[in-house]
């Protein structure tokens, strides 16, 4: 079984971070952050942008890496992740069909509104869930080293 690739971005503006409210894919209720597959001949990054700019119609500078992880999907499929942080342009957001509603968030109200353990979740959500925890401490450091001592 072939390892899945994609990448993601925490879009980054005025201190907050853009997410997004997925409506495709039997996951209306999940926000998340910009980004998708990583298509054959493409870089982790160079997808990021296009994925923002396709979900967003926002353009970003160049993605710094926060992250590489692994996980493996509801079918059990292995992906490896990667997560970018970006600054955003100073443009409105202008949301595809893939996604529903979106909102600037600090990277606290993120994680306690959509990377906190649902009651009764699978394993593989709550493992899931983890590393997106994991993503946002990573964030936060990012934050930290941004603002300077």
């Amino acid at each position: 079984m072939a390892t899945h690739t994609r990448s993601h971005a925490f879009i980054v503006r005025d201190g907050t971070i853009l997410v997004l409210r997925q409506a495709i894919g039997g996951n209306a209720r999940w926000w998340g952050q910009p980004g998708g597959d990583v298509e054959d001949g493409e870089n982790p990054a160079d997808a990021v942008i296009r994925e923002t700019l396709e979900e967003t119609g926002l353009y970003i500078g160049t993605p710094e890496l926060l992250r590489v992880w692994s996980y493996r999907d509801r079918r059990g499929d292995p992906v490896q992740c990667y997560m970018h942080v970006a600054e955003a342009s100073p443009s409105e957001v202008i949301l595809s069909h893939e996604h529903t509603d979106f909102a600037w968030l600090s990277i606290d109200e993120y994680a306690l509104r959509y990377c906190s353990d649902p009651p009764g979740a699978p394993e593989w959500v709550k493992a899931f869930l983890a590393e997106m925890r994991q993503n946002c401490d990573a964030f936060r450091v990012w934050l930290r080293a941004k603002a300077g001592p």
